[in-house]
């Protein structure tokens, strides 16, 4: 996941070195990067045709808008 994250530009290098540590000690990883939430929504032929992303991992996208997104491609 980490390597789809950073072909993506989601993934970032945490400054504050406390954090890296925290983040390896729970992670197992030494790599000290964080990921930042995304949602994609792709066609059978890999057009995207929605997307979210939000560089404040404390906002998240309601479900209800992400199952919204894909009824409405899932109709064209």
């Amino acid at each position: 996941m980490l390597d789809a994250a950073k072909a993506f530009g989601l993934a970032f290098k945490v400054d504050d070195d406390k954090f890296a540590e925290f983040l390896g000690k729970h992670s197992g990883e030494s790599h000290g990067l964080l990921v930042v939430p995304a949602v994609y929504i792709l066609d059978d032929d890999r057009e995207v045709h929605f997307q979210y992303v939000n560089p404040n991992h404390k906002v998240r996208i309601d479900a209800q808008t992400v199952l919204a997104a894909a009824r409405a491609i899932a109709k064209k």
